[in-house]
């Protein structure tokens, strides 16, 4: 990595900021001055200090924050305000984005990375994470809801809601509810209770998996996720990956002197190291078949009957693929 693009990711300013700060002479790595930005480093190895003072560089970050109203869960927007706009420079300059989204009148837990392959383990349907809410709804929540949630409600447009768990707190011409669900649909949790003829006035998430939103975070207050939240969020998210990408071994269709191939056989060989599944490495041009088939779609891989191109790189749309085959 670019000792600039470190410095910068770690909250010493702009890419050009750094620049100046370079050509202070008090940027070292492993004693020694760096003045051009150019200069690589290797942050997990590397020594590096500005100003005497150590960096602690971190390559992902997370962050819990307690959603305000007002705000919409995006990276950016031209008219209105986004979470990105409560943290701090230093925290923005780590480039994190939402992972899931809240409405914009919906308050609560709102987790924050640049971790993407954590996302979208987070939102995955088939990782069954749960997502728990508090609700203020206008109308009776009675014991026959509870029911229709655990059976699974039909929404306007159709779909039918996967099992949810429907708490009552306190039920009368308004009532107070806590719900589980493990999708995360557009305003799903509005529209489910719309489908029984009631209506949310008040929603605020309250949980993430094993994750609880800290009392102590005022709306639009927010903190890094501590070690073990940390471990916890990540053994949730991983408890499936096995079972899912080992069900059947996989067949990658090669050729010789192909780069694209090379890169796309490296990246399931690293996916092979942290899962179980086995990679089948077959030669286009032992058959005239295969020629035939696969000589326009280099590299290629197959899932049962699907094929996949690897027309770019990406290790989240592997993931993706692999996770969502049929069981």
């Amino acid at each position: 990595m670019r000792i600039d693009k470190l410095l910068a990711n770690s909250g010493f300013g702009t890419r050009t900021e750094v620049k100046k700060l370079l050509k202070t002479g008090i940027v070292a790595v492993d004693n020694t001055v760096v003045l051009n930005g150019k200069f690589h480093v290797y942050p997990n190895v590397s020594s590096i200090t500005v100003g005497g003072e150590q960096v602690d560089y971190k390559e992902f970050v997370y962050f819990m924050m307690n959603k305000p109203q007002g705000y919409i869960s995006a990276t950016e927007d031209r008219r209105l305000q986004t979470v990105l706009e409560l943290l701090k420079p230093e925290h923005s300059a780590m480039k994190p984005f939402p992972a899931g989204r809240l409405d914009r009148d919906t308050e609560g837990f709102l987790l924050l990375t640049n971790d993407g392959q954590l996302a979208h383990q987070l939102l995955s349907p088939r990782k069954h994470v749960t997502k728990r809410y508090y609700a203020i709804v206008d109308g009776e929540v009675t014991s026959e809801d509870i029911v229709l949630f655990q059976q699974g409600v039909q929404l306007d447009d159709g779909y039918v809601a996967k099992e949810a768990h429907l708490e009552i707190l306190t039920s009368g011409q308004q009532s107070e509810i806590e719900l589980t669900i493990t999708e995360g649909k557009f305003h799903q949790v509005k529209r489910m209770f719309e489908a029984i003829g009631k209506k949310v006035v008040y929603l605020k998430r309250i949980s993430i998996g094993p994750l609880s939103l800290d009392p102590a975070l005022a709306l639009g207050q927010y903190r890094a996720l501590h070690d073990q939240e940390l471990t916890l969020l990540q053994s949730t998210t991983n408890q499936f990956k096995s079972q899912l990408l080992s069900k059947q071994a996989i067949k990658f269709y090669t050729k010789e002197g192909c780069h694209l191939c090379d890169e796309a056989l490296q990246l399931l060989h690293e996916l092979q190291q942290s899962n179980d599944f086995s990679i089948e490495i077959i030669d286009i041009y032992a058959s005239d078949e295969l020629v035939e088939k696969f000589s326009l779609m280099i590299p290629v891989v197959e899932l049962d009957e699907e094929v996949i191109q690897f027309g770019q790189i990406d290790r989240g749309t592997v993931l993706e693929k692999l996770e969502n085959r049929p069981d």
